[in-house]
């Protein structure tokens, strides 16, 4: 049966209901490309939410900058005064303390910024789950969701399969000469045996299977005219190990 390198079931990465379809069976994609689209008003919103925190903690902390501008000239102020014998010990411990209380507050602030920054990140990646993307150029094989579905995280949602580079695997018996990489082998459909197709061998397992005391091989298929040509199509190899090959 002919293959690909990449066939894979693309899976829901969140809990959501299907509001829009992009593609179907048969469309081609792009990597990185929207198949489809579940529910996103609830990120949004908690996004949106999380956007105006970092506005809010970011004016607190300018609010914060400029109250440990105050401070500071303030405790300048008192160091002066008390060289002067102008205030008492009291007062300038007091001046100390609010300046420092001020620094504090101001660092609080900052990391206060960092962790609303961080949620807003999170927030995205939520929203970004809505989305069900391509993981790799392919052409869309089977699609399991519908308009209106409610699926579940870890659900599959469509089958995506690339339709190149075109592989071909097939045992060997374990007695019989290995083929190397490079080596040609024949290729024809089950439906259509007088259209033969070149291979050349990519791999050889290094190990026999035990139940069928074989070895597996890997081809790629080769050659111009490969367009009628899809993964899932079963097909027969040929191949004549050369005399006197180890």
């Amino acid at each position: 049966m002919l293959s690909v390198e990449h066939e894979v079931d693309v899976v829901a990465r969140r809990e959501g209901v299907v509001v829009e379809i992009l593609h179907d069976v048969g469309a081609p994609v792009e990597a990185g490309e929207v198949l489809a689209r579940l529910d996103d008003r609830e990120p949004l919103a908690e996004l949106e939410k999380a956007r105006a925190e970092v506005q809010h903690t970011r004016a607190r902390v300018s609010y914060g900058e400029a109250d440990v501008r105050v401070k500071d000239a303030a405790h300048k102020r008192a160091l002066e005064m008390k060289q002067h014998n102008l205030i008492s010990d009291a007062d300038l411990e007091k001046a100390q303390f609010e300046i420092e209380a001020a620094r504090f507050n101001l660092e609080s602030l900052r990391l206060a910024v960092t962790y609303a920054d961080a949620n807003v990140r999170q927030h995205e990646l939520e929203l970004e789950k809505t989305r069900i993307r391509a993981p790799f150029a392919g052409v869309v094989g089977r699609r399991y969701l519908r308009p209106g579905q409610a699926i579940a995280k870890e659900e599959k949602c469509y089958r995506l399969s690339e339709l190149r580079p075109l592989l071909v695997k097939f045992l060997i018996p374990e007695t019989a000469p290995r083929p190397r990489a490079g080596d040609a082998v024949s290729v024809m459909l089950l439906t259509d045996s007088e259209q033969m197709y070149t291979a050349r061998v990519q791999r050889v397992s290094p190990v026999v299977d035990p139940a069928s005391a074989a070895i597996e091989v890997t081809a790629q298929l080769a050659g111009p005219d490969l367009r009628g040509l899809r993964p899932g199509m079963a097909v027969r190899v040929l191949w004549q190990p050369e005399a006197g090959k180890p």
